[in-house]
């Protein structure tokens, strides 16, 4: 049988390797498992990592829009109002 293998990304050196570590782990399910728990713990860790990034994205919004309605509050009370009603 042929296999073809896109070397050059991340992902056909990744699918490379995945290939390579299953025909050496295949008759042995304990270590096939160890590889697939590495490779879950692995994802994890890039999605927490991710996850990190957009909380402090979000953090970085919301603290921007609460300076900004507080510069606006100090701007307003820096202005005399006028009642125009009593005129």
């Amino acid at each position: 049988a042929t296999t073809t293998t896109v070397v050059g990304t991340a992902a056909g050196t990744a699918l490379f390797a995945a290939r390579i570590v299953a025909t050496r782990v295949a008759g042995s399910p304990a270590a096939l498992a160890v590889v697939f728990l590495v490779i879950f713990v692995f994802l994890v860790f890039i999605g927490l990592f991710f996850a990190m990034a957009a909380l402090v994205a979000w953090m970085q919004k919301v603290a921007q829009k609460y300076l900004a309605l507080k510069e606006l509050q100090v701007l307003t009370g820096e202005y005399i109002v006028k009642d125009l009603s009593e005129l």
